[in-house]
């Protein structure tokens, strides 16, 4: 199968064919075997498969993007970095299991109230209040 796409303004490659993941990457049929659509724009366009131990990294961060001048290969924590880097990490308030928000934080760090005390008040256990506490957690507020 020939991966199909349309190109946006940005010049991403945003593949329209095989099937979306859970992470926005599709995979297609392809040398009998089903595989990721960026990885086949890539493989075509460099002639080489992607180095064995690396990855893709989405330079547009776009998943859906097959624009092998928008792939580079990469380690884990290369990718890693470039989520963090881009602020697409899912802390604080953004991840799914925060019980705490920002602005409890502050009280948390503000308040003379003992732990448990403060942590009952807040509904979290008091490990949470005391990791707030010593900025073991929320390190961005």
């Amino acid at each position: 199968m020939v991966v199909e796409y349309t190109i946006t303004p940005a010049g991403c490659w945003e593949c329209t064919s095989g099937t979306p993941g859970e992470s926005g990457h599709h995979r297609v049929y392809h040398g009998g075997r089903m595989r990721p659509a960026h990885h086949v724009t890539y493989e075509e366009a460099t002639g080489a498969p992607v180095p064995a131990g690396l990855l893709l990294r989405h330079t547009c961060d776009n998943p859906p993007c097959v624009n092998p001048a928008h792939l580079i290969p990469g380690t884990d924590l290369e990718n890693v970095a470039d989520r963090v880097g881009r602020g697409r990490s899912a802390r604080g308030e953004r991840n799914g299991a925060a019980k705490l928000t920002e602005a409890r934080v502050r009280l948390v760090r503000r308040s003379s109230l003992p732990t448990r005390a403060l942590a009952r008040e807040l509904g979290v256990c008091p490990r949470a209040i005391r990791k707030v506490r010593q900025h073991k957690t929320w390190t961005h507020v």
